[in-house]
């Protein structure tokens, strides 16, 4: 007996369709003793399945990589008649497409689940990939979550431009799926994955020494501790309280040997009952308490005196101009008559108020003349001794007197309101650090217009390629969420643009391109001391989506560079480096090159770019969603660097099937 059997290609996805040709089988023999053989075809696998009512299905162990040639296997059974079908799919193992997630991957709600491809099994790139989940082994229909359409081929290496997100609602077990569609319109599916998800778990800490206690006299605020991650998570920082207090934050273990709060002050216990709590950040946000305080009891000498302020709240958005009065208590174990004085101060530009004589009145601060942006105040009390209460800081937003705010217009510039309606717009930082840009193709960028977020000066993003060491220091403060979950170092002259975005569709997608002027100098192998890489970071609800096209990192100087010699390195380098992920990146010295001279006195200054990169987030659609982002210098306040939003590009789409 000589049959011919065309099977169609079986996959999860019902609607797939194979990009190869129908499989021909050929099957030689009786039922009892017969020969199945077919030709495979190279970054292919290929399983068979056999049945005898074609509704059982069993597999029957074969299993091959497909090499070109053909396969031959030998088959013996009792039934009268077998059924056998082909599962094809692109290598999911070995140069396939579906790069991540990984067989039984496990993540966290805070990572969210990232999509990596290998577009090199293709001859061509793709039209589109679709990706799909379920609820594992429900058997539920399948969900397509998202669809991306956006490749490029540089130097021979073929990539999707920018990261793929999904954002799962709560912790499970998950199917997902990836569907490769050609220019010609059919498919290919990926293998089947699970994904698991759970949460991250906070670290713990305990303090397990301290100061003397009782003691007669000051102790110096030193602690040590006992810090873990049941995760195996970085500890990022640990901040410690004074009964409620922030008093200081230490990012370098062992935590708790010196505490430094906002401006670096180190503090004395003075006399009192002091329960000293702690809370230690993870790498990835999650915040753990100490369990019971660490009471350290002084009992003789100096009080320290006390500040609480009523109003404002931190927070407070005022118009240049404007005034806004600071209300407080003061007070002094010691008594009313040890406090000698009251004193507020802008963090940026010193003492805006004061008051030595009792009684103590409230302030009217009169923001004329105060630049605007972000404030960030400190009220003290101070008593005869000159000793000073712990501080409280609020910060105050200053805006022109237009009547949309900075935030609003910024956040107006860069999403598309058709597809995604923004609210509770904010913005941190110095507002000359940020603004709107035109005419970014005729400077060299990729993105012509949008927004420009700069840890520095916003003016001079094109001003010509003049300077290896743009830098305009602010002294302001950096962003804590930054440091916590990238930067992994103290930051400044941050600039945070943040909003509630409501997607109508669940694919939220953000263009953007990252420029520094620490670009070739401060690429490095290793951590040196003095060596820092400035940081910049996309999240939605708090997931990081600027992520590298195979999800191995954040996009950074450090992640994108050509190869650096050790004599570029400026001493951040102790041998020469390889590049990496060089196609996604653009040297000024292209730039150059590339535009006329007409137009080489507006280049843009930055002395490194990436590519133009889109970030896909796959979100749940018809809810709010919280989109931040945020670039700051790291470990100093020097070299500016840039984030650029392209003009509408924070929209919502609905994939097609």
């Amino acid at each position: 007996m000589k049959s011919f059997l065309r099977l169609a290609l079986f996959s999860a996805l019902t609607a797939a369709a194979s990009a190869q040709a129908p499989i021909e089988v050929e099957i030689v023999g009786t039922a009892a003793n017969h020969q199945l053989s077919w030709t495979t075809t190279v970054n292919y696998n290929y399983q068979v399945f056999m049945s005898p009512d074609l509704e059982n299905w069993l597999d029957t162990g074969i299993a091959e990589p497909g090499t070109g040639s053909t396969i031959t296997y030998g088959l013996m059974s009792t039934a009268d008649k077998l059924f056998y079908r082909i599962h094809e799919t692109v290598d999911p193992y070995n140069g396939g497409f579906l790069v991540l997630p990984t067989q039984d991957q496990e993540v966290d709600l805070i990572d969210g689940v990232c999509f990596a491809f290998n577009l090199d099994v293709f001859s061509a790139l793709p039209a589109k990939i679709r990706i799909y989940q379920r609820d594992y082994n429900s058997g539920n229909p399948w969900e397509q979550i998202g669809q991306i359409t956006d490749f490029d081929e540089i130097d021979g290496i073929k990539f999707v431009r920018g990261s793929a997100v999904w954002l799962p609602d709560a912790e499970g077990e998950y199917e997902v799926q990836a569907a490769v569609v050609d220019g010609t319109g059919t498919v290919i599916a990926s293998a089947v994955r699970r994904v698991i998800v759970g949460s991250n778990q906070a670290p713990t800490i305990t303090i397990t020494s301290g100061p003397t206690s009782p003691s007669a006299i000051a102790q110096f605020a030193a602690f040590t501790t006992a810090v873990s991650d049941p995760d195996g998570d970085a500890i990022s920082r640990v901040e410690f309280y004074d009964n409620g207090i922030l008093i200081g934050t230490d990012r370098e273990a062992p935590f708790g040997d010196l505490i430094e709060d906002l401006e670096q002050t180190s503090y004395n216990l003075l006399r009192g009952t002091h329960d000293i709590t702690a809370k230690a950040y993870d790498s990835r946000g999650a915040i753990g308490e100490t369990a019971s305080a660490f009471q350290v009891v002084i009992t003789g000498g100096n009080a320290r005196p006390t500040i609480s302020v009523t109003s404002p709240a931190s927070g407070l958005i005022v118009t240049q101009g404007q005034s806004f009065t600071i209300s407080y208590a003061e007070g002094d174990p010691d008594g009313a008559s040890d406090v000698d004085g009251v004193i507020a101060e802008d963090l940026s530009t010193g003492t805006i108020a004061s008051d030595f004589s009792a009684p103590f009145d409230d302030f009217t601060i009169d923001t004329t003349g105060w630049e605007p942006g972000t404030h960030t105040l400190k009220v003290v009390t101070e008593d005869t001794s000159f000793e000073q209460s712990y501080p409280h800081y609020f910060t105050v937003f200053v805006r022109t007197g237009s009547g949309t705010t900075f935030a609003e217009r910024l956040v107006a510039n860069i999403v598309d309101e058709a597809t995604a309606a923004p609210s509770n717009e904010a913005f941190t930082g110095v507002q000359a650090s940020s603004d709107e840009y035109v005419d970014g193709f005729d400077s060299g960028l990729e993105l012509d217009s949008g927004v420009i977020l700069t840890s520095g000066l916003f003016s001079t993003w094109n001003i010509g390629d003049i300077s290896e060491g743009e830098s305009q220091r602010w002294s302001e403060q950096g962003d804590l969420e930054l440091e916590d979950r990238v930067a992994g170092d103290v930051t400044n002259d941050a600039a945070v643009l943040e909003f509630d975005v409501f997607c109508a569709n669940g694919q939220l997608e953000v263009e953007f391109q990252f420029g520094s002027e620490e670009y070739v100098e401060f690429v490095f192998n290793e951590a040196q001391s003095g060596c820092f890489n400035d940081a910049f970071m996309l999240t939605v609800d708090g997931v990081v989506v600027s992520l590298l096209p195979d999800c191995s990192d954040i996009v950074a100087v450090n992640s994108v560079h050509p190869a650096i010699t050790v004599a570029e390195s400026s001493g951040c380098l102790d041998e020469d480096l390889d590049a990496l992920n060089e196609h996604l990146y653009i040297d000024d010295d292209e730039i150059d090159a590339a535009l006329p001279p007409a137009n080489q006195a507006v280049q843009v200054e930055y002395d490194g770019l990436t590519v133009r990169l889109r970030a896909h987030a796959f979100v749940t659609p018809n809810q709010l969603h919280r989109v931040r982002l945020v670039v700051a210098d790291v470990g100093d306040d020097q070299l500016d660097s840039a984030l650029f939003i392209g003009e509408g590009s924070v929209r919502t789409i609905a994939p097609s099937p």
